[in-house]
């Protein structure tokens, strides 16, 4: 059984369809996965260039002269 040109048309227009479709949906996911990695890097970047914190801060003290005992 020989298949005529407008069905094998109609086959093929719908397969390409299906490809096209499939090829956007995983691009669009891609994209949300480079996304979600670029966010995330981002993150790690700041986090590396902030100076750490420090709960006390140092204060530099005058020695203390002791007075004799007279």
């Amino acid at each position: 059984m020989k298949i005529p040109k407008v069905e094998s048309l109609i086959i093929t227009v719908f397969f390409l369809c299906i490809a096209l479709w499939a090829v956007s949906k995983c691009s669009s996911k891609r994209a949300k996965i480079a996304q979600v990695v670029r966010d995330h890097s981002g993150a790690a970047a700041e986090d590396e260039d902030r100076p750490q914190r420090r709960d006390t801060v140092f204060v530099p003290q005058q020695p203390v002269v002791q007075q004799p005992i007279a």
